[in-house]
């Protein structure tokens, strides 16, 4: 017996598999193991060993008359696993019920982190719980029926642990008498861990008892029938025949009855015989017809099932070829597996438009019919069903060419090269050797490519485009080198290239208030082709297909546009600011032949779009989905249109949530991935942070300036990376120090916070330069809300809101405004001195 002395009092006893051949059964009852060397028959993982340098004391030492002891360290993972492999194991150990749970039995271990885990259960408990371990990470399965066979554990008291598993079941039992019982706790079953592998026994750390004694794991033998057909291989072709069954952990006898259970297509079985020398049973399977497929049958009389796998019959056909129109036509059948029936009976048929006129087998494996293909067409296929379900295919030709057969287009450009000319053998599925076409043009100057094609039974049609030099019409015309008869020609008219619209590659959109500008450069803005001179005329619609409303003329109509002229630069001042529009240029030549450039989009202004990041107040000044609804509305959005009118439009998102601070919105946690799932970088950009009251506070964070400039770094970080374009970092406000959560301390990480805040902005000018900015560089919030206390509210923390004598938010928000407003424009935007009429900072 052996004591273990655990930390958390947890011992594993694994019964686990690798890959591995059948093995031996292995017991150890722990009497005859030497101090500080591991037990023979053993293997180790962990801090665990055969020397003492740890402190370790392996192997057996006297605890008690009769037992034997364990001392182990106080701390450390290990494990000891028979040196054994067993495919389908049982194991079991006696131990003595205690409070906290020490044994377990443990099966499929990989000799690393891989196992089923069987905790017996606790003294004052009955239920056993298993679970996989799947590279240490454990996931609990739902024992079902069976029954408590111990009932309730008693402390102090020795019982048995035992463990099976068989494929995927696992089945679990504890009990407390020397004799086995025979009915188990509970079964389960799964697939996650199915290979061979080793029985063992694993400790987590040391500081009280446990007692394990008698352990025993052996190979459990799984009953399971071979069968093989005694002429092999078995086929699928409606015949019966003889399949061996050897039964392995199984004993046949006369008595013993099967029956058909799954798979393949009108399956039956005979009755078996019983072979007393070898112990094999002789059974007769008709393995059915076609679609075949592994076929389950049964032992009832020992509940084993077995499969068996029919080959499928196929048959070959001579020739695979037949005449169009020729009448009823011989063909040989030579048949793999087959089972035909010997006579003229019908057992062949063929698919429409085809029939068979007579047929015969002469044996089950050769057979003979007439096919006439009817009016079937050369090319055509014709598929012949054999008595099994096989198939084979014969292929219609049409016999030898006698024509051919000319299409293509009849106008072109010139200097153009055609689409293609196609010429072929007539009729479609004919035979042919190589004949040589050459094409011809009269009234036409112009040349082929290519200037000859080849045709022939594999390649009965080909390819060629014709390039006019000149205007004019000609007549397109194919001869030959052999008999076959010419095609009609065909008329080709060749007129002056078509007139061509350039591409949009060059354009230019700039936007403006109420005012889109679109202008082109580069050659490849001209418009080629037709009769020049052209006339051009923009058109608009805010329909992208111009439909609804349909296109309407924009601007007026530029005439004496040429081949080289760059078309006319676009001024729309009839544009409303935040409406899409989209725009097409259109040329007209002298012709009135019209065609159009690609369509550019435009919006008068550009667009800002933010993720609003912060806490309470961003949510008081900018609510959001999750919040409630502030009477004040918007106010940041409101606020900060009103700051960019006329030079942008704004979108915002806002993620802000009450009450978190900086290590609330670290990247390893909730709020700022999902934020980013929410506002991604491609839809807003631009980050605004406002975040710092509650990282001051001494409930919320208490976090010194050193640990917020770390913290916002690294929400910095994670947002730069994710691609968005700007980080915009807000200081917190002035917050009146009272009460117990914020203190004059607290009011000193608040002014420290801007120095980490500007900390943050000039590092990031170095290894991320445009892209983190101070959005309030002079403090402007704290020095307005320190000097103008009267803008916060009673509870001396969140602004007065709308419907106050004073509107403390929108303060706030236009202090925000003007902050975004002058770091993203701030040439357009300029500087926006905020005087503000509050009354003076109130007392406590």
């Amino acid at each position: 017996m052996r004591r273990f002395r655990t930390s958390i009092a947890v011992i594993f006893l694994f019964l686990l598999l690798t890959l591995a051949a059948l093995a031996s059964p292995y017991s150890d009852n722990f009497d005859s193991d030497t101090l500080n060397f591991l037990p023979t028959g053993w293997s180790t993982t962990g801090t665990a060993g055969t020397g003492t340098a740890s402190g370790d004391r392996v192997g057996n030492g006297a605890f008690y008359s009769g037992a034997q002891a364990l001392s182990l360290p106080t701390s450390g993972a290990w494990t000891w696993y028979n040196t054994q492999t067993y495919t389908n194991p049982t194991v079991k150990f006696h131990f003595k019920a205690a409070s906290t749970i020490y044994g377990c039995l443990v099966l499929r271990f990989n000799g690393t982190s891989t196992g089923i885990v069987v905790f017996p259960p606790a003294a004052g408990a009955s239920a056993i719980s298993v679970k996989n371990y799947v590279s240490n990470t454990p996931t609990t399965l739902t024992l079902t029926g069976g029954t408590a066979q111990a009932g309730t554990l008693v402390s102090g008291t020795w019982y048995y642990l035992e463990a099976q598993v068989v494929g995927n079941n696992i089945s679990v039992r504890c009990y407390g008498a020397a004799a086995t019982p025979s009915g188990w706790d509970g079964t389960v079953t799964s697939s996650t861990i199915t290979a061979a592998g080793y029985s063992g026994i694993r400790q987590t750390g040391g500081s009280s008892n446990a007692y394990v004694d008698d352990f025993a794991t052996q190979e459990v033998a799984v009953a399971s029938i071979a069968a093989t057909p005694v002429s092999a291989p078995g086929y699928a072709n409606g015949t019966t025949q003889n399949y061996s069954l050897v039964p392995t952990s199984l004993t046949f006898s006369g008595s013993t009855a099967f029956a058909y259970t799954s798979g393949g297509t009108g399956v039956s079985i005979g009755s078996p015989t019983y072979n007393s020398g070898d112990g094999s049973i002789t059974l007769p399977v008709n393995d059915g017809t076609l679609p075949t497929g592994t076929i389950t049958l049964t032992d009832t009389t020992d509940g084993v099932s077995f499969t068996i796998t029919p080959t499928a019959p196929s048959f070959a056909l001579s020739p695979t070829t037949l005449t169009a129109s020729g009448g009823a036509q011989s063909v040989t059948v030579t048949g793999t597996g087959t089972a035909f029936a010997v006579g003229t009976s019908t057992q062949f048929s063929v698919s429409a438009g085809a029939t068979i006129a007579s047929q015969n087998a002469t044996s089950t494996t050769a057979a003979t019919f007439t096919v006439d293909p009817g009016s079937l067409a050369g090319g055509s296929t014709i598929t012949v069903t054999g008595p099994s379900g096989a198939t084979q295919t014969l292929t219609v030709s049409a016999g030898p060419a006698t024509a051919l057969t000319l299409t293509g287009p009849t106008s072109g450009a010139v200097n153009a090269a055609s689409t293609n000319f196609t010429v072929a053998l007539s009729p479609i599925g004919s035979t042919q050797s190589s004949r040589i076409v050459t094409p011809a043009v009269s009234g036409l100057a112009g040349s082929f490519t290519p200037t000859t094609v080849t045709l022939s039974t594999g390649a009965p049609s080909a390819t060629f485009t014709f390039t006019p030099t000149a205007a004019g019409t000609g007549t397109i015309s194919v001869t030959n080198d052999g008999t076959l008869t010419n095609p009609s020609t065909i008329s080709y008219v060749a007129s002056s290239s078509p007139l061509t619209p350039g591409v949009t590659t060059s354009a230019v959109m700039t936007p403006g208030s109420n005012t889109i500008t679109i202008s082109f450069s580069g050659s490849s803005s001209y418009t080629t082709g037709g009769t020049p001179n052209y006339t051009a005329q923009w058109r608009r619609s805010t329909d992208p297909a111009g439909l609804s409303p349909a296109w309407a003329n924009v601007g007026s109509a530029t005439t004496g546009v040429t081949a080289t002229t760059v078309p006319p630069t676009l001024v729309d001042n009839t544009a409303v600011n935040g409406t899409q529009y989209y725009y097409q240029l259109s040329m007209t030549d002298q012709s009135s032949s019209v065609v159009y450039y690609p369509i550019i989009a435009g919006e008068p202004l550009p667009l800002v779009s933010l993720i609003l990041i912060g806490d309470s107040w961003l949510v008081q000044n900018a609510p959001n989905a999750a919040t409630a609804v502030i009477a004040s509305g918007d106010l940041l959005v409101s606020q900060l249109r009103a700051r960019l009118a006329g030079v942008a439009r704004v979108t915002t998102s806002n993620q802000g949530v009450a009450g978190k601070n900086t290590l609330d919105w670290a990247p390893t946690g909730s709020l700022l991935p999902a934020a980013k799932t929410a506002a991604p970088p491609g839809t807003y950009p631009i980050a605004f942070i406002e975040l710092g009251i509650n990282d001051s506070s001494i409930s919320f964070g208490n976090f010194s300036p050193s640990t917020y400039q770390t913290q916002l770094q690294a929400i910095v970080d994670s947002l730069i990376t994710s691609g968005y374009t700007k980080v915009l970092l807000q200081c917190p406000p002035y917050i009146m120090s009272q009460g117990t959560n914020h203190v004059d301390a607290s009011l000193a990480k608040l002014v420290g916070y801007q120095g980490a805040i500007a900390n943050i902005v000039t590092a990031e000018a170095t290894t991320n330069p445009g892209k983190v900015f101070n959005n309030d560089p002079s403090g402007l919030m704290y020095q307005m809300t320190m000097d103008n206390y009267g803008v916060i509210g009673s509870d001396y923390v969140h602004p007065l809101g709308t419907g106050n004598t004073i509107p403390g938010d929108v303060y706030v928000s236009m202090v925000w405004a003007n902050n975004i407003a002058n770091v993203l424009y701030p040439v357009a935007t300029g500087t926006v001195n905020i005087k503000l009429g509050f009354q003076p900072r109130r007392g406590r």
